[in-house]
């Protein structure tokens, strides 16, 4: 794949500024302590030629100038041809005796002049071994490692890559390829392919002939008019050949044309309507295009809130069918036929463009349940309804309050309900009154009643979480509090060697004792990164492995402020415990139990009667299993880690 222009020269400007710069040894040199960089070797490991340090092609920007004709051919890959710095290896390119020809050719078959392709060969894809933060002493010499070993890549992605443009005949011939695959790409601002699209990305083989039909194009200005809808596709239709795009409505859209004459449309769906045709002449002239989505419905409509409404809710419409209810008819198909109508969520506002005729229910469905609906007679003339959803009843209602910091918009709010003793999910309905107030209408976790007390939170990826305590059917209004959040950051020593990722908990102050996770997916790294937000507060934290009943590897109290701050977490020694059980056969499992965190896990013996248990806390720990068969006495065996190396279990 061809790197853009812009990336290549960020890159040389940067990799510029680290060789005048960053690497200069003078009076003011920014890395004192960082090593030269290797001179450039030539292919017999000589340094002749070389002036010093920064003599590397590596750090040069490529010239501009020409290259002197070659008496003879390049040789294909010499052995040993190589640019080595600072253990880098950046190979000459690799060349072949391949070719791939390209015929460009327009709509009517005549050739197409102009048009520039790119071909990547498989040629100096050697992996390049990413720097990582360990290796270096400093952040400044960590940060030259990357910069070189981006500038490494786009050298060889360079090398690989072959850029050429049609000549008058419409030909393109990429010759000295080696291999047997490339890749084949266009990004063209004046061409689409076949009268469709401007880019392209296609593998071919080395030695194929391909053909390319082509269309030359031009920018033009089309704008979508009607308030009936957000959005709708425009399509376009030249030389029998159609394609389309979306766009919004009543903001201007640069869409690419093909040259000549094209009829483009707007179609906004069965609720929103459809323009007429026009046909324009695509040119260097061509004026912008207004496209008007028409207006002839069958029914407009309004949905209006006496209260709050619910976060999402649509607009059905189905045939009346003598002795069914207006909620048979639109939650059940079976009963008739069901249109689904396209409705504007803020404005409530709808359109029926469908050829409806005859008596129709109308009604508004929000979160499974039939808010109000009404009966209209469509027919030949335009008909209107309005539709009047009534305030939900608060008896089992909560009232949320959200106070945020200032400027800080929060944006598809999850609230969540539970038992504060049982841990047991309440579900809820949300309505919203504002972006800041909020209706949640609760039901029971079970078919009997309320809890005494319940708990309510809100979660928000860039400020955390906050929970508030209520009664459920006595309190009717809480207020959720956001302050400045911590963005918390964490540094783990010791990790275990075995573990791909460990997970994170805490537990926020005296008040609210229960674990939530925090993230499930740290990496162990002895270096600090990003878990989470979270708002500032007295925390336990406690680090496990992150399978699903994973061990409590290490615990941590802290206090967070707001901002950014870092957790250090040390895990302890682990351990490894034998589990001998060829004494209670035939019985072949059990289960493990972590005393101080409560944490179990299941375990089965292989064919020996034992089972080898790694990657263990300090702790008490107890097996139970059954001995003597299935059916045979439970028995349980307590043992502490460190200090226990064989555990066994019998059958007495």
């Amino acid at each position: 794949m061809r790197t853009p222009h812009w990336l290549g020269m960020i890159l040389l400007a940067l990799v510029a500024g680290v060789a005048t710069g960053w690497l200069a040894r003078g009076g003011d040199e920014a890395l004192p302590s960082r090593p030269a960089l290797a001179p450039l070797a030539d292919p017999d490991g000589s340094r002749e030629g070389a002036t010093g340090p920064l003599a590397s092609t590596l750090l040069e920007p490529p010239s501009t100038s020409a290259p002197p004709a070659a008496a003879d051919p390049a040789p294909v890959n010499p052995a040993g041809s190589q640019v080595i710095i600072d253990g880098i290896v950046l190979p000459e390119p690799i060349t072949g005796d391949g070719k791939v020809t390209v015929l460009v050719a327009d709509l009517q078959g005549a050739p197409v002049e102009g048009l520039e392709l790119s071909l990547a060969t498989e040629g100096n894809r050697e992996e390049l071994k990413y720097p990582r933060r360990a290796d270096f002493e400093t952040d400044e010499e960590y940060m030259v490692a990357k910069l070189r070993h981006s500038y490494v890549r786009w050298k060889l992605e360079q090398q690989a890559t072959h850029i050429q443009t049609s000549d008058v005949n419409g030909r393109i011939e990429f010759v000295g390829l080696p291999g047997e695959h490339a890749q084949l790409s266009m990004r063209s601002q004046d061409f689409l392919l076949e009268g469709r699209t401007d880019t392209m990305s296609r593998p071919v083989k080395v030695g194929e002939e391909i053909t390319l039909t082509v269309a030359r194009a031009r920018q033009v200005e089309v704008l979508v008019e009607g308030a009936t809808s957000s959005s709708c596709r425009v399509s376009w239709t030249f030389e029998s050949r159609t394609d389309s795009t979306s766009v919004t409505v009543g903001k201007s859209a640069k869409i690419r044309l093909p040259l000549g004459r094209v009829e483009i449309r707007a179609d906004a769906g069965s609720s929103g309507g459809r323009s007429e045709p026009v046909v324009v002449e695509v040119n260097d002239s061509t004026p912008a295009v207004v496209l008007k989505l028409g207006t002839d419905a069958v029914l407009t409509g309004v949905v209006k809130f006496e209260g709050p409404r619910p976060r999402y809710y649509s607009v059905y419409a189905a045939k009346v069918v003598a002795g069914a209810t207006d909620a048979e008819l639109l939650q059940d198909s079976r009963s008739a036929p069901v249109v689904r109508i396209d409705v504007d969520q803020e404005s409530g506002k709808f359109v029926v463009n469908d050829e409806l005729e005859g008596e129709y229910a109308i009604g508004v469905i929000g979160e499974s349940e039939l808010l109000c609906s009404t009966r209209v007679v469509l027919g030949n003339s335009p008909g209107k309804v309005e539709l009047e959803v009534p305030a939900p009843d608060q008896a089992s209602g909560l009232i949320i309050n959200v106070e945020r910091p200032k400027d800080v918009r929060i944006e598809n709010e999850q609230f969540t309900v539970r038992d504060s003793l049982k841990g047991r999910y309440l579900s809820c309905r949300v309505w919203e009154y504002s972006d800041s107030r909020f209706l949640l209408i609760l039901r029971p976790g079970d078919a009997q009643s309320f809890p005494q007390e319940a708990i309510v939170s809100m979660h928000n990826g860039w400020l955390g979480f906050v929970e508030s305590r209520f009664r459920p059917g006595v309190d009717t209004e809480v207020s959720l509090k956001f302050e400045a959040g911590c963005m918390l950051r964490v540094s783990i020593t010791n990790p275990p060697p075995s573990s791909s990722w460990l997970a994170l908990d805490c537990s926020k102050g005296p008040e609210f004792a229960e674990w939530r996770s925090v993230s499930s997916s740290i990496r162990p790294r002895e270096r600090a990164e990003r878990v989470a937000a979270l708002q500032p507060g007295e925390y336990r934290f406690r680090l496990r492995s992150a399978h699903h009943t994973g061990w409590v590897l290490a615990q941590l109290e802290a206090t967070l402020k707001a901002g950014e701050q870092l957790i250090e977490i040390a895990v302890p020694e682990l351990h490894s415990v034998l589990l001998d059980g060829s004494g209670c056969s035939p019985y072949t499992h059990g289960d493990l139990k972590h005393v101080e965190s409560d944490i179990s896990q299941h375990f089965t013996f292989n064919d020996n009667g034992n089972c080898l248990l790694g990657g263990l806390p300090p702790g008490t720990y107890e097996v139970s299993y059954t001995a003597n068969g299935i059916h045979g006495k439970k028995q349980k065996v307590t043992f502490s880690l460190p200090g226990t190396e064989k555990v066994v279990l019998t059958g007495g």
